[in-house]
């Protein structure tokens, strides 16, 4: 099945994925483990583009009208919008599901 809908990452997106594969190739010293974590990312987005409106529905009350949405890869969350006029999908954050989600989610723009 070939998707309609492409994907595009923030800066932000960009910063947190390789501070997440850098921390764990290089503190935990386990390169195949963040290979695996870039491996898991990709294909997330990659289903994305098939289903975009997968994930779970999140509540931002600071963007009235804009569904925010996320994904879970392993111990990360994947927060995502679905660009439904542009066909794509905008990946916004991804993060460790420990961390306090408030002030990431307050953060969020598109």
């Amino acid at each position: 099945m070939r998707s309609d809908y492409g994907y595009e990452l923030t800066d932000r997106v960009e910063k947190d994925i390789d501070e997440i594969a850098g921390y764990i190739r290089d503190e935990l010293s386990n390169a195949s483990a963040a290979m695996n974590f870039l491996n898991d990312v990709e294909q997330c987005i990659r289903r994305l583009c098939d289903f975009p409106s997968s994930g779970s529905r999140i509540f931002v009350e600071y963007l009235p009208g804009k569904i925010v949405r996320r994904k879970v890869i392993g111990n990360y969350l994947l927060y995502y919008r679905v660009l439904q006029e542009k066909k794509k999908v905008r990946i916004l954050r991804v993060v460790n599901g420990s961390r306090n989600q408030i002030p990431i989610v307050h953060g969020l723009n598109s």
